[in-house]
């Protein structure tokens, strides 16, 4: 379970928010650090800046 980028409400990875109606198909993962839905390729988290490329892939 993550939370929708767009509305903030618990959701699972579904394809479309049953809160807001967003589409979330991009969203494959989430943010280790706050929870927010993410897609696998993200550099940082846009919700709370973290790095999460270094996190998931590391050295």
């Amino acid at each position: 379970m993550g939370e929708c980028p767009y509305c903030g409400k618990d959701v699972d990875f579904t394809e479309v928010c049953p809160h807001c109606g967003a589409d979330l198909s991009e969203f494959d993962d989430r943010c280790p650090f706050c929870g927010v839905l993410i897609s696998r390729a993200a550099l940082i988290c846009p919700r709370c800046g973290s790095d999460v490329y270094e996190f998931w892939y590391g050295d």
